[in-house]
């Protein structure tokens, strides 16, 4: 059985969050601005996706962001 188009939808919402709030926590602990900032963008760019996520599933005929713009924010180790 297929998930719906709604669960991924948030499925994805809750990744981006999580990687969003993983972000900020390690902009926090940041020894550097410069890693410091670093990190505040990557936090913005899954917060951006997030939105996405929020609009296109309040959107019925919207396309979901595609995993191509998830890989294109830094990846977090």
């Amino acid at each position: 059985m297929s998930q719906s188009l709604t669960d991924l939808a948030w499925e994805q919402l809750a990744k981006y969050e999580q990687m969003a709030a993983h972000a900020r926590k390690s902009a926090a602990k940041a020894e550097s601005p410069e890693e410091r900032n670093y990190f505040i963008e990557v936090a913005r760019e899954w917060e951006r996706l997030a939105a996405k996520v929020k609009g296109a599933s309040s959107e019925p005929n919207a396309a979901l962001p595609s995993r191509v713009n998830a890989e294109r924010a830094a990846p977090l180790h």
